[in-house]
């Protein structure tokens, strides 16, 4: 696909939600503009496109990550299944080293973040680091690599 890397920048910048302003960004008309997203969907190039929220505008006013040590040979199926139902695990990433997972956490109080380090910690050592206002830090844009056609 020609200008890969435009299409896959633009749909990672914040507040594009407007066909016409991805349309003027790549350079098509609206319509090919839909069509070529509708197929990049139906390829599963896009898998997603979503708006980023403010968490402190809907209540969560600390951002925290936990680094987990799991009491687990195979931690990833049970852990998954633990925190599928939390939504302010915004994020789990399984990592290498002393710690199995790190897991970005939205906190709407310290009361609620104390409730989910007892339930979390029957299942291994948390380490904790809690951030100030909870807020979103610019993603780089990942880009195809070089010579790549989509």
């Amino acid at each position: 696909m020609k200008n890969a890397r435009v299409w896959l920048s633009v749909f990672q910048e914040p507040d594009l939600f407007h066909i016409k302003q991805l349309a003027d960004k790549v350079n098509l008309s609206p319509t090919a503009t839909i069509e070529r997203v509708k197929r990049m969907e139906e390829e599963g190039i896009i898998l997603d496109c979503c708006a980023t929220v403010d968490p402190a505008k809907v209540g969560y006013y600390f951002s925290t990550i936990l680094s987990f040590q799991t009491n687990y040979g195979n931690p990833a199926p049970v852990i998954d299944e633990i925190i599928k139902d939390i939504p302010e695990i915004v994020s789990s990433c399984s990592i290498t080293g002393s710690n199995d997972f790190l897991l970005e956490v939205q906190i709407p109080s310290l009361a609620f973040l104390q409730e989910l380090l007892v339930m979390l910690s029957r299942h291994g050592k948390i380490t904790t680091s809690i951030g100030g206002e909870a807020t979103r830090i610019k993603t780089i844009p990942q880009m195809p690599p070089l010579g790549s056609e989509i």
